[in-house]
């Protein structure tokens, strides 16, 4: 090249100088551009699709005075949540150690789906008052029952379409409290309930949805035809096996840590 200059030859490499000058103007311009578009994409914000359903559940909290002995102040913490406004579910946490409204944590998401959900502490539970540390008294099953039909009577003084949903040992706790707020109980949302029949008297027709893992260990499945003999209107969701590999078969007691997805369809066509 430099020959070709000192012979006024170099006219000829002009062409391939202004060739190689647009290839490169034109890889920086591609580049350039290529990452601005980048930039631009990064900081765009998501569209979602046309058939998502986007929705932000709120939590709320309270507390709900209830009369008790001289000198006894009672205060029964709840928490809540719903993107309907019916059905009312009102959640009833069993009387065993350590339980609390959060023992429902699994289905608070497709209740609140389908409703709004009550999620109290008993009295000598949770966040209630008193609570587990500040407790002075036993509180009998049937006092926890008169506690919640003062909560239903403060929270829903005109409504019809309450489900009560019980486990186990809490379930002789819904059964006396639907008896006594007949009129607001809708329906009752039962996960393997101890059973006895004189609990139900008068309020056999109210319509259950019975829930049970066979193989469950703390409320034997066996009792489930009793259950189904003891109301007229019943429909049933039975698993055969829920527990993964290791884990204890106490845990076949709460089929919605297990089977949440079933239990909210069930619920939905129920």
């Amino acid at each position: 090249f430099a020959r070709s200059l000192k012979h006024d030859s170099w006219q000829k490499w002009v062409p391939l100088v202004v060739i190689l000058v647009v290839v490169a103007l034109l890889m920086y311009m591609y580049w350039w551009t290529a990452e601005e578009k980048q930039k631009e994409f990064i900081i765009r914000p998501i569209e979602p699709k046309p058939n998502e359903i986007k929705a932000l559940l709120i939590t709320s909290t309270g507390k709900v005075p209830i009369p008790g002995h001289q000198f006894e102040d009672k205060l029964m913490f709840y928490s809540t949540a719903g993107l309907e406004p019916l059905p009312i579910f009102l959640l009833i946490h069993s009387e065993d150690r350590g339980s609390s409204g959060k023992d429902w944590a699994h289905l608070f998401e497709s209740l609140a789906s389908q409703g709004t959900y009550f999620a109290p502490d008993m009295i000598n539970y949770g966040y209630s008052i008193p609570g587990p540390t500040t407790m002075k008294r036993v509180i009998s099953w049937e006092e926890h029952s008169d506690n919640l039909n003062v909560f239903t009577d403060h929270m829903f003084p005109d409504r019809n379409d309450i489900i009560l949903v019980a486990k186990g040992n809490s379930a002789k706790i819904a059964f006396k409290t639907a008896r006594e707020q007949r009129k607001k109980v809708a329906g009752l949302v039962l996960f393997a309930p101890l059973f006895d029949e004189s609990w139900i008297y008068d309020i056999e027709d109210i319509p259950v949805l019975l829930i049970w893992a066979k193989e469950d260990a703390v409320v034997p499945f066996t009792m489930s035809h009793r259950v189904e003999n003891g109301f007229y209107d019943i429909q049933t969701l039975y698993f055969e096996s829920i527990l993964p590999e290791g884990v204890s078969p106490k845990e076949a007691h709460n089929p919605e840590k297990f089977k949440a997805e079933h239990i909210d369809i069930k619920l939905q066509e129920w």
